[in-house]
């Protein structure tokens, strides 16, 4: 399988703009994966979950529960993330 480093950016903390950057890696710039980081807990700018959702077709929420479970072998702070794993435009 061949892999390239596509693109590292920094989005604000809004659902509109993090939207659109899911949207651009996916629908414009074809990527296969795409990981987000922060933005998953409780505050008023935590809204990274709820922008994904809204971009994604199907979510796959035991994806998510399997990397909280890893995550929670290294810190038991992981068990407070709400990420969000999911598929968009299903070929």
């Amino acid at each position: 399988m061949e892999t390239s480093k596509i693109s590292i950016s920094s989005v604000a903390d809004s659902k509109p703009d993090i939207e659109e950057k899911l949207k651009l890696w996916v629908d414009e710039f074809n990527l296969d994966l795409i990981l987000t980081v922060g933005g998953t807990g409780f505050t008023p700018r935590d809204v990274t979950p709820e922008a994904t959702r809204n971009v994604i077709d199907k979510e796959a929420p035991h994806l998510a529960s399997y990397m909280v479970m890893e995550c929670c072998k290294k810190t038991k702070f992981a068990a407070l993330s709400r990420g969000v794993c999911g598929v968009r435009k299903i070929a």
